[in-house]
């Protein structure tokens, strides 16, 4: 799982109870940070700015999604998460949804912003969305082809759950999102610099094959802090 004991940064959900309980019993620090947030995929979808946004179009603007791929292509997506600090493992993006992750790139066939998802029945988990900065279009179209995966895909009923590593995140939902809309709170991420034991690092393990923002939690959250210092 790339966690290994020892005082790096060791990240959880809040609300997996178990982790909070060993945290508590073995007398680690905690500290809380980032908020984990939902929103109705419906009431994503059906957002006036959203379909708006859908019908902008971007010259010179590719978007790729997973399932039309090659893979070299994948390779240097995994290249350059991991030349970014991002503690993935090395079958990371095989866990994707492949219709609703999207790569973009510019005319020159440069990547310039991603959208990385995985999902199940009930919830769309958005692990990563990212792009090269001050070029906001790029990850416009991203969101774009998200949201048109999204769309295509129906089950209206999901969930859209993300953790909100910075501030972009917040403002993007709440400048898409229809004021009558909620954007809920639905947990945090928790974190120790503690040495950890076994058992905890068990735990861990399990716990990202039962709640699928753990995993997201364990690698990106350390590694926006990383880019805060």
């Amino acid at each position: 799982m790339g966690q290994t004991m020892g005082s790096e940064i060791t990240s959880w959900y809040s609300e997996i109870t178990e982790l909070n309980e060993i945290a508590k019993s073995k007398g680690y620090t905690v500290a809380q940070g980032s908020v984990v947030c939902s929103v109705n995929q419906s009431e994503l979808l059906s957002s006036p700015a959203v379909k708006k946004a859908l019908r902008v179009e971007m010259p010179g603007v590719q978007c790729l999604r997973f399932s039309e791929l090659w893979d070299y292509q994948l390779d240097e997506i995994n290249k350059f998460l991991k030349q970014n600090n991002m503690d993935i493992k090395d079958e990371y993006l095989d866990d994707l949804d492949e219709e609703l992750s999207q790569i973009v790139y510019d005319d020159k066939d440069r990547m310039r912003a991603m959208i990385l998802c995985r999902s199940n029945k009930e919830e769309v988990f958005i692990d990563l969305l990212i792009g090269a900065t001050k070029t906001s279009e790029f990850i416009m179209t991203a969101l774009q082809g998200f949201a048109r995966s999204a769309e295509k895909a129906g089950q209206d009923d999901r969930k859209v759950v993300m953790l909100a590593a910075s501030d972009t995140v917040m403002a993007i939902l709440k400048r898409v999102m229809h004021k009558k809309y909620e954007i809920s709170e639905i947990g945090t991420a928790l974190h120790t610099d503690d040495d950890i034991d076994e058992e905890f690092v068990e735990e861990l393990e399990k716990a990202e094959k039962d709640f699928l923002c753990q995993e997201n939690i364990r690698w990106k959250y350390p590694w926006s802090l990383s880019k805060k210092s």
